[in-house]
């Protein structure tokens, strides 16, 4: 219920808040591939982590040898940023006033565009982060590894775009230490639909996604705009990586937490904030950027 003077009791405030946290598929690509970590204290101001890269073979010895390899593990200790996403929706007087007198919840298509900002804005931390605050994400962190395609997947014939994709994958696969990792493939909407969408051939009625499922070559496949332009050169790219929670997690200190709402003389402001680092990269190898596809 709403009060006649424009205040929200708890339960419509509640009703607000449960339309925020509950995103629809399509939103929030990047939190649900990767692994949430809530245990950072909401107050803390940046994240320090250890990059780990290693060497090292083993070899077979001959017995009582006790010149053993060893296997070196360099750590470099990195800090990124906490920051705050924030967002408000605004309901005047009149809309609450409204509300009160139908007896109804107040209207959640403003939270929900709440949502939608809020959840564009983590994935654009978690994909491409944030050069303004020294954020960076899985398509920019240093030390990724990257590639550029010579034809688009459009311009490409089928069996070009399998093998090329094949290849791509096979940069993170064959590492020591990695080989049968399953990656993830993410690609721009466009793309995606193009490999959903052809046919592998005029005899052969699957498409190049059902296909590449078939190889079992990813654990996931997925799209979103956030990869769109952000290639070498302003080219449209996709990402592999392995989302294993050693080589990257999503940094997530306060999940959209909703403010007191703050109460003016003609209008009602209800807000939301999150808190987070994006995604903290401790394994670049194991992350791939092709450009030009």
């Amino acid at each position: 219920m709403v009060t006649s003077n424009g205040v929200m009791e708890r339960k419509d405030l509640q009703h607000l808040e449960q339309s925020v946290l509950k995103a629809p598929e399509g939103e929030l690509i990047g939190r649900q591939l990767l692994t949430v970590d809530t245990s950072v204290h909401p107050g803390a101001e940046a994240y320090a982590y250890d990059e780990m890269t290693r060497s090292g073979v083993a070899k077979i010895i001959a017995n009582g040898d006790t010149t053993l390899p060893f296997v070196d593990l360099d750590y470099n200790r990195k800090s990124v940023r906490i920051v705050s996403i924030a967002l408000a929706a605004q309901y005047t007087l009149q809309e609450l006033r409204a509300a009160a007198m139908s007896n109804r919840p107040v209207q959640t298509e403003k939270v929900e565009a709440v949502r939608r900002g809020m959840a564009e804005k983590e994935d654009q931390l978690i994909f491409t982060g944030d050069p303004k605050y020294n954020i960076y994400g899985l398509t920019n962190t240093p030390g990724i590894l990257t590639d550029q395609f010579t034809k688009t997947i459009e311009t490409m014939t089928t069996d070009e775009v399998l093998e090329s994709i094949r290849k791509a994958r096979k940069k993170l696969t064959t590492q020591i230490g990695f080989t049968g990792t399953k990656p993830v493939l993410v690609l721009p909407q466009d793309q995606y639909e193009e490999l959903a969408g052809r046919r592998y051939g005029d005899t052969d009625t699957r498409t190049l996604l059902q296909i590449i499922n078939e190889y079992n070559w990813f654990s996931d496949i997925r799209a979103t705009q956030a990869l769109k332009g952000i290639g070498d050169g302003a080219t449209d790219a996709m990402l592999m990586f392995n989302n294993a929670p050693d080589v990257v997690k999503l940094i997530l200190p306060l999940d959209n937490a909703m403010l007191p709402q703050e109460n003016y003389s003609t209008r009602t402001v209800v807000g939301f904030e999150e808190r987070t680092a994006g995604a903290v990269v401790r394994n670049p190898y194991q992350v791939l950027r092709v450009s030009g596809i």
